[in-house]
């Protein structure tokens, strides 16, 4: 007859559970980020800064396009791949616009959402080249619907 075994103490068993649930949290982020990233450098769009982005646009008289998303969302990589991919709507941004693109965890990203009172990302934003707000664009996942706000 064999002996039962041990049973280990309830505090080390939620350890290794919250220490597993943790492991697991981090490994979907690196990966989540890793095809955000990947997505985004295939847009072929130029990823410049806010700042740089303001520079370019006073010299050229154009306005301001500005993406605002976070590398391991979701929906932001729809959107970079359904929407910012989409050669029509990549025509009317470099024809039309100054592009900038901003991490929602980078500083930049940061000040963006306090200043223009940003809730959720992804979002699109038209400024001047005095960084005053033109308008806010409705980020649908229809590149053609997106198109025809840049078109406005």
């Amino acid at each position: 007859m064999s002996t039962p075994a041990k049973k280990r103490p309830f505090w080390l068993r939620l350890l290794v559970i919250a220490i597993i649930g943790l492991a697991a949290y981090f490994v979907n982020v690196e990966i989540q980020s890793h095809l955000g990233k990947k997505v985004r450098a295939a847009t072929g769009l130029e990823l410049r800064g806010l700042a740089e982005a303001t520079l370019i646009a006073a010299e050229q008289g154009k306005p301001i396009l500005v993406e605002l998303s976070a590398v391991w969302c979701p929906a932001c990589r729809k959107f970079d791949k359904a929407v910012l991919s989409d050669p029509t709507v990549q025509t009317l941004i470099n024809e039309n616009f100054v592009f900038a693109h901003l991490e929602y965890e980078s500083d930049e990203g940061k000040a963006f959402m306090e200043r223009y009172q940003v809730r959720g990302f992804p979002t699109a934003y038209i400024l001047d080249v005095d960084g005053a707000l033109v308008r806010q664009l409705r980020t649908t996942m229809n590149p053609v619907e997106f198109s025809q706000q840049l078109s406005l």
